[in-house]
């Protein structure tokens, strides 16, 4: 998570790579036959880190002067797809900076169509496990992104 803080792009980028990785693996039930369905770090260890692998991670998606990363994107997705509840406290702010982030997509001429699906499924993990819990971010929801969906 700390490399997630370097200004390096390749150095947060392989940072980014390796925490979404490590999110993604699962470890097998021992019955053989049966696909692993257990993650290695689960929401109670996530937990522990959330807030500052989000912060890393929205702080490299805000920064105007680093090209779409693909690879962030998808350790956002990743992590709040694993994050369980924990979104909900944070999702103003990483709503604003997937927003920001949708803006500067919508208006590249060079588009990175694995960047723009990250951040599509980023979205809508996002209105999943906080819409749902809380009918009040809904509607904050709808003022941040439904001008710029429509």
């Amino acid at each position: 998570v700390a490399h997630l803080g370097s200004k390096d792009v390749v150095v947060h980028t392989y940072a980014a790579q390796a925490i979404e990785k490590i999110l993604s693996c699962n470890v097998s039930s021992g019955d053989p036959g049966t696909t692993p369905n257990n993650p290695v770090i689960g929401n109670m260890e996530l937990k522990i880190v959330f807030y500052d692998l989000i912060y890393g991670l929205l702080r490299i998606v805000g920064n105007p002067g680093w090209d779409e990363n693909q690879y962030v994107m998808k350790c956002i997705m990743m992590t709040c797809s694993m994050a369980g509840d924990d979104p909900q406290r944070f999702a103003n702010a990483i709503w604003k900076k997937l927003c920001m982030a949708l803006d500067r997509a919508s208006k590249k001429s060079r588009k990175n169509p694995q960047y723009n699906h990250y951040l599509f499924e980023s979205i809508a993990i996002l209105i999943r496990s906080v819409c749902t819990k809380n009918v009040a971010h809904a509607t904050s929801c709808e003022n941040i992104f439904g001008p710029r969906l429509k």
